[in-house]
């Protein structure tokens, strides 16, 4: 009777542990989800786009909707199937060892020495394959970031340089399809419905030509060359200033080619197949002979102890498996369609007027020796400024 109330009271423990943990847990999000709103409104007041939001990472009293989640989780349904031969497999060879009479596992006297050296191979190459799945996802995140920085750049040096604004509009239209071509490139696919902007901008014959060409990015790329060329002809004679912003926007645009073979690149070389194949095979092979060297010690257990080390080690290997491919559409390990709209966003801002004020008239700072505008560096006066409304420079 008391062992029995000593088992209630804790479960009773445990179970307000759980829902104490799970509604701070809740708490904890809701007011996350809350701050998050208001920073949505007061941006949109203010009539600015939001910054930069920081991804949320994983924290500790999530253990739960982990938990929760555990049915609908990819990798699960990537190794039913291999989890769950290997679970018949031991519920098998427990059946043979327990309802025979002579036992016959134990006539084997099978050394768990082999089992353990096996591990300790496996779990190396199972370090160096999810470490070289790991290293294509972050060089691809890398690429992206890449790409991210020269689109904002090329925004703001064609903004300088080009003059003409129906020729700016154009070249503003091809750099914002870029990212989204690339996209579609990388995934193999063709998606108007991201692109109906672009196709009410340009004619159909060169939209058509576009999404047809065997890389639609790198073409991009090319008519953006030609519209630098139409600004700049060889009869011409620009100012030293455009000129180094011309060569500014090629090396900008050669960053860009660059990026696509380095995507390119990283999707036409996965991990190399013995490596995959290998460690596909010592897993079976390691999990096959667990049960044998298993049943004599945790008997009708050890259907359940194969279970669990079969659902960890498989789900390391299809983890590795779920990552090396960041640019799938399926596995989604890249949110390239949010890099893809924050790029549209940040190029239609900086090309627009919205993301310039008044400049200060240079005239007027030429009175100066030494200035310094809004605080920064030198020993003369504050220089504001300039209002809308009035031609004067206020000074402290």
């Amino acid at each position: 009777m008391f062992k029995s109330a000593k088992f209630a009271f804790l479960l009773i423990c445990v179970l307000c542990a759980v829902e104490r943990s799970s509604s701070f847990g809740f708490t904890a999000r809701t007011n996350q989800l809350k701050s998050m709103r208001n920073a949505v409104n007061r941006g949109q007041r203010n009539g600015m786009s939001m910054r930069v939001q920081s991804a949320r990472p994983f924290a500790s009293n999530d253990w739960l909707d982990n938990i929760k989640n555990l049915p609908a989780s990819k990798i699960n349904k990537d190794i039913t199937s291999h989890l769950w031969f290997n679970t018949g497999w031991a519920v098998l060879i427990t059946c043979i060892h327990m309802f025979t009479p002579q036992h016959y596992i134990d006539d084997f006297h099978i050394s768990t020495v082999p089992q353990t050296l096996m591990a300790s191979a496996l779990s190396l190459l199972l370090i160096f394959r999810n470490n070289a799945a790991y290293d294509r996802f972050w060089e691809s995140r890398k690429v992206w970031g890449a790409i991210t920085n020269t689109v904002r750049n090329l925004a703001r040096l064609g903004k300088i340089t080009i003059d003409d604004e129906e020729v700016l509009s154009l070249y503003k239209d091809y750099l914002r399809s870029y990212p989204f071509l690339l996209k579609q490139h990388l995934q193999n696919t063709r998606n108007d419905e991201e692109l109906d902007w672009l196709k009410a901008r340009l004619p159909k014959y060169e939209f058509e030509n576009i999404q047809s060409n065997p890389n639609p990015p790198l073409l991009v790329l090319q008519r953006m060359s030609q519209i630098l060329g139409t600004l700049f002809p060889p009869s011409s004679k620009p100012s030293q200033a455009k000129v180094f912003y011309r060569i500014k926007i090629e090396e900008c645009i050669n960053l860009l080619s660059d990026c696509v073979g380095l995507c390119e690149r990283i999707l036409n070389t996965p991990v190399p197949r013995s490596y995959s194949r290998h460690t596909s095979r010592l897993l079976t092979v390691f999990l096959l002979t667990l049960p044998i060297v298993l049943v004599p010690h945790t008997e009708f257990g050890t259907p359940l102890v194969v279970l669990l080390m079969g659902w960890g080690m498989l789900s390391i290997e299809g983890i590795a498996y779920l990552i090396e491919q960041p640019f799938d559409a399926t596995n989604n390990q890249l949110p390239m369609i949010n890099y893809c709209n924050n790029l549209f966003r940040n190029v239609d801002f900086i090309v627009s007027e919205k993301s310039y004020g008044r400049l200060v008239d240079t005239s007027i700072l030429k009175k100066y020796e030494t200035y310094h505008v809004n605080g920064g560096y030198g020993g003369g006066p504050r220089i504001e400024a300039v209002p809308k409304d009035s031609s004067k420079v206020q000074s402290s």
